[in-house]
Order: C-alpha cells, then sequence, then structure tokens
C-alpha cells in the first residue's frame, strides 16, 4: 500500500454516466492483484468531501515489477464522482492503494467464467488479462459474462473481446444482445469442475452465489461497501460471515479482509 499523488492521463466516457480514468505516478515497487481497490481523494487541497471513496482498479501500468499507473471505471452517482467527471488530463489525483485482498485464480479449474453486471465488470477485466499472462491460462479456458439493465450502460465488452477471450452479453431490456440476465448466461455457460468469479450489484451477487451452490462450483464474490477510512479501522464495510446455527455472528470488513469473498463464506 501506498498513498500517491497521481496525474491523471485519461478521464473519458465509456457508456451511460460511465468513465474510464488513468491515474500516472512515479513507478514504486507493488504486487497489485485484480479485485484489489484503490482509495481516492478527489480534491487533495480541500477537506470538504472530506472521505475518500474505493474504486476497484481496472488495470494496472507495470514495470519491470513497478507499478505506474491505474486504471479505474466509475460510475456517475454522487458528488465526488461527479466532480472527477470534470478533471482534465495533467490534473492531480490522491491516491491510496492498492488496498484488500483480490481474486484467487483456481489452479486446477476447467474454465474460468467471470460473470460481472454494471460497473463490477471492471475488476473481472483485469482478472482476465492476470490469468492470460501471469497464470498462462489458455484465451479459451476464461469466458466473459457481462450483463447490464440495458445497452447504453454496458461497459468493457470490447476490452474483453480485445483480449481474445470468449465474451456471452445480455442485457435486461434486450437493447443489445440477448435479454435477460446474466445468470441466464451462467447457467447455459457454466460446466462442472469451471471456476465462477463475480463482482457486480448485490441483487445480482445473491443470485450468482446460489446459482454456483447449485450447480457446486467454487465461486469468489467481490462484496461492494461504503468505507470510512479503507484501512479496517472504522469498521463501516463489514459483511456477515456464514456461521453455523445457534453461533454468534461473524463479521468481517470489506476494506481489509476482502473486498473478495469465498461464497462458501458468505450466509
Amino acid at each position: 500500500m501506498k498513498s500517491v499523488q497521481g496525474r491523471i492521463t485519461l478521464n473519458r466516457r465509456e457508456a451511460r454516466n460511465t468513465y474510464r480514468m488513468r491515474v500516472a505516478f512515479e513507478p514504486f515497487p507493488a504486487r497489485v492483484d485484480a479485485g484489489q481497490f484503490i482509495h481516492v481523494r478527489a480534491l487533495p487541497s480541500e477537506w470538504d468531501p472530506l472521505l475518500r471513496r474505493p474504486f476497484s482498479i481496472m488495470d494496472a501500468g507495470e514495470e519491470g515489477g513497478n507499478v505506474s499507473s491505474w486504471d479505474l471505471l466509475y460510475l456517475v452517482q454522487g458528488r465526488v464522482s461527479g466532480l472527477m467527471t470534470e478533471m482534465q488530463p495533467g490534473a492531480r489525483l490522491d491516491v491510496l492503494g492498492p488496498l484488500g485482498h483480490g481474486y484467487r485464480p483456481v489452479p486446477d479449474a476447467g474454465r474460468h467464467l467471470l460473470v460481472g453486471g454494471g460497473v463490477g465488470v471492471p475488476p473481472l477485466y483485469f482478472l482476465a488479462r492476470q490469468l492470460l499472462s501471469r497464470h498462462q491460462v489458455a484465451a479459451d479456458r476464461v469466458v466473459a459474462l457481462v450483463g447490464a439493465r440495458s445497452a447504453d450502460l454496458l461497459a468493457c465488452v470490447d476490452d474483453f473481446r480485445a483480449l481474445g477471450i470468449p465474451v456471452r452479453v445480455s442485457t435486461d431490456d434486450g437493447t443489445a444482445f440477448e435479454k435477460g440476465r446474466v445468470t441466464d448466461l451462467m447457467r447455459r455457460e457454466a460446466r462442472p469442475g469451471d471456476a465462477i468469479y463475480t463482482c457486480g450489484p448485490e441483487g445480482m451477487l445473491h443470485a450468482v452465489v446460489a446459482l454456483a451452490r447449485d450447480l457446486q462450483l467454487s465461486c469468489q464474490v467481490s462484496v461492494e461497501r461504503n468505507m470510512g477510512c479503507g484501512l479496517g479501522a472504522c469498521k463501516t464495510c463489514v459483511v456477515d460471515m456464514r456461521v453455523p446455527p445457534g453461533a454468534p455472528p461473524k463479521y468481517r470488513t470489506t476494506c481489509r479482509e476482502g473486498p473478495v469473498f469465498d461464497a462458501g463464506d458468505l450466509p
């Protein structure tokens, strides 16, 4: 983990209310795993807004074991993300990261199914890239299943295709590709021995986890929560863990012990 003053080199609209930003900085030694996140302070010289905001890492520039940039895909849904859309290349951004624990690729999986919805898709693109490069997985053993409410909210589809992996896409309203939920794609695509990795809206995550259990497939889930500190101190981002009947509740922090959890540990 490192606090850096980054320089924005890219900030462009990718879909409705969705932007891609690249933050470059002096390279520093670090290992970045897909599923980790960064904590951003949009106005480094101001106290309002006070708290940082978490964003998953979509990609990382790496040079000889050093990290030199982070890409993030963000949805405009509040004051901070609104301010970020106005930042031009050359502007400075205060970033803390990489934080949390990412996905842990299953080495003996038949295939790796990446199931994403909305702005939950970017860390899965990063995972696909790392599966191909870092873990030397063949492209036909990585499948991206991408869903969105409508065509104008789809993101990263072309990025996945550029990797040469199979891509399946659905929209809830049928405005593009196949009409239906991303879990419909998953049910049709999944085979025994596949590993599931997912990120997206909470309702979608519950459906993916339930389906993975029905199909008896391993599943890793990236959970989204509001965060105050991003370091595990404030406990605002805790999630319930599965416990035996009658046992006291058990919680883990999303920022420090997540955001990626094994589906078997979740209720």
